[in-house]
C-alpha cells in the first residue's frame, strides 16, 4: 500500500458497495479514489485520473471491515411463550465497543416499533455470547413481533433480523376488572372453566415486578381485589396464569 494518511468516513455498521475515500501520498498531494472506480473483487480502484501516485491502489478491506464493525454476528435465536413472559434470546460474536441491546415490540396490526426494555452489552469480547429477556407487559394479540437493536458506544446500531410469535386466546379463563383508570382498589374478575390454582401478577411497564400473589379459583366467576393506592401513577400489567392458564390486561393508575 502507498505510505500516507487516509481518511474513512462511514456512517453504517456494514460495508457499502459505494464510498469515497481521500488519499495524501508522501508529498501531501491530494488523491481522490470516486467510489465507483472501486473494485471489489480485486480490491483495487480502476482510477485512471488520480491527481498524483500510481493508479491500481490496493486496500486491505479485512482489515477495514474489522475496524468499523462493531459486532460480527447479531442474531435473533428464539422466542419462546413461558409462563411468566414471552422469552427471547439472541447472540452475538466478536463484540467490538458495545454499548447496550434495546428490545423492540410490536404487534401485527401496529405500524411503529415500540421499546420494552435495555440489556447491556459487554463491550469487547471475542467469544460467542448469549443474551435473554423476558417480556412479561405483552397483551395478548394474535401475533407479536420482536428485534433486538444492537447500540454502539459512538452511537451507531444495527438490527437483528424480525421474529414473531402466534398467540392463541385462552379460553380457560376471561378477565375483567373496574375501575379504570383506578386511584385505589382495583376489582379484578377471573371467570375460570375449571377449579385452579393461578398466579396474579402486577407488572409496570418496564416489566418488573410490582406484586405477586398466588389465589385458588373455582369454575365460575372469582373475584379478587387489588390495592394499588400505594402504586405510582402510570401503566400496569395484570396477568393472571397457571399451567394451562396465560392471560393478562392493561390498567392505568392516577392520583
Amino acid at each position: 500500500m502507498i505510505p500516507g494518511d487516509y481518511y474513512v468516513q462511514m456512517v453504517t455498521a456494514t460495508i457499502p458497495a459505494n464510498f469515497d475515500i481521500t488519499q495524501k501520498d508522501v508529498s501531501g498531494n491530494t488523491m481522490d479514489t470516486k467510489d465507483s472506480d472501486f473494485n471489489p473483487a480485486t480490491g483495487k480502484s480502476d482510477n485512471t485520473n488520480l491527481t498524483s501516485g500510481e493508479n491500481d491502489l490496493t486496500w486491505d478491506m479485512g482489515m477495514y471491515a474489522r475496524t468499523l464493525l462493531p459486532i460480527q454476528l447479531l442474531e435473533l435465536n428464539s422466542i419462546e411463550k413461558q409462563t411468566r413472559g414471552i422469552h427471547l434470546s439472541w447472540k452475538t460474536l466478536n463484540e467490538q465497543n458495545t454499548l447496550e441491546f434495546e428490545i423492540e415490540r410490536k404487534y401485527s396490526n401496529d405500524e411503529t416499533w415500540m421499546t420494552i426494555g435495555k440489556t447491556p452489552a459487554a463491550g469487547q469480547s471475542s467469544k460467542e455470547l448469549t443474551y435473554a429477556y423476558s417480556d412479561a407487559t405483552y397483551a395478548q394479540r394474535d401475533k407479536i413481533y420482536y428485534r433486538i437493536k444492537q447500540v454502539d458506544v459512538d452511537g451507531a446500531f444495527t438490527y437483528t433480523d424480525i421474529k414473531g410469535i402466534e398467540l392463541k386466546k385462552n379460553s380457560q379463563v376471561k378477565l375483567d376488572g373496574y375501575p379504570n383508570p383506578v386511584k385505589d382498589l382495583y376489582h379484578l374478575t377471573i371467570t375460570g372453566a375449571k377449579d385452579d390454582k393461578v398466579s396474579i401478577d402486577v407488572y409496570d411497564i418496564l416489566g418488573r415486578s410490582v406484586s405477586r400473589k398466588t389465589l385458588s379459583i373455582v369454575k365460575g366467576s372469582n373475584y379478587h381485589d387489588l390495592n394499588m393506592g400505594s402504586y405510582t401513577p402510570g401503566t400496569y400489567i395484570v396477568r393472571v396464569s397457571s399451567a394451562e392458564i396465560n392471560e393478562s390486561m392493561t390498567v392505568v393508575k392516577v392520583d
